[in-house]
């Protein structure tokens, strides 16, 4: 094994990523706020789909991911920051559970976050 584990190593590697994506698809769709955004949607491509995005972005190696950019991908979905936010929350949450490292949670949190700009494209309400 090599001195320098990548983020996708850290996490469990091949063997953790259907468990973390089921467990983070169950979290989602149990949340009242963020079910609306899956209605109608194919949930077994979107985990085969997810389970590829998961592994390229924490640094493994997938044949199977050819998926398109983010904006696109999440363009009309009018996902706002909270959306986001609990989003990043369940999978926090998820990985956690499955007694990830804390600070290689925060690394693949800030992945993550470094897409809010392309997946967020809703505008706030306004506030008093």
């Amino acid at each position: 094994m090599s001195a320098r584990q990548s983020l996708y190593d850290e996490v469990g590697g091949k063997p953790a990523i259907v468990p973390i994506v089921d467990d983070f698809y169950r979290r989602i769709l149990a949340d009242p706020h963020l079910v609306q955004f899956f209605h109608g949607i194919d949930m077994a491509e979107l985990k085969r789909h997810q389970r590829a995005l998961v592994t390229v972005a924490l640094g493994g190696v997938s044949e199977n991911y050819t998926g398109r950019m983010m904006r696109p991908a999440h363009d009309g979905l009018n996902i706002d920051e909270d959306s986001f936010d609990r989003v990043l929350t369940h999978f926090s949450d998820t990985l956690l559970a499955r007694n990830v490292n804390p600070i290689s949670v925060e690394k693949a949190l800030a992945i993550l976050e470094a897409l809010r700009h392309d997946v967020v494209q809703a505008q706030p309400a306004y506030r008093h």
